[in-house]
């Protein structure tokens, strides 16, 4: 009875604190792309597809939550296996922010 319900609640929380991912589907087509120079601009179109939400909310979610009055100098768009995130960088801070939720990832001072 307490294995059954430990199982269940370390299943629950492993979930929770990775928010959405790529699907298998997904993560498989992007990396056809991996490793081929010629089709680079295929992948970062493919990127672009998968992602929820837009570069400019992106922007919007950082600044509310770390990079408040902070000038925003590059966004860029990044994966790390399954999780499609946007990368965006101020002159002191770092962002992650998931690009299928909206959700912070991290933030950090350079």
């Amino acid at each position: 009875m307490y294995r059954s319900i430990t199982a269940v609640l370390l299943l629950s929380l492993s979930l929770w604190g990775r928010g959405m991912e790529l699907s298998d589907l997904e993560y498989a087509t992007l990396l056809r792309y991996e490793g081929r120079s010629g089709l680079i601009v295929g992948k970062y179109q493919k990127m672009r597809s998968f992602a929820k939400i837009s570069p400019s909310k992106a922007e919007e979610i950082a600044k509310k939550s770390c990079m408040k009055d902070e000038e925003i100098g590059y966004i860029r768009l990044k994966r790390e296996r399954k999780l499609l995130y946007y990368r965006l960088g101020s002159r002191d801070k770092i962002a992650k922010i998931n690009a299928l939720d909206g959700t912070l990832i991290e933030c950090k001072r350079r």
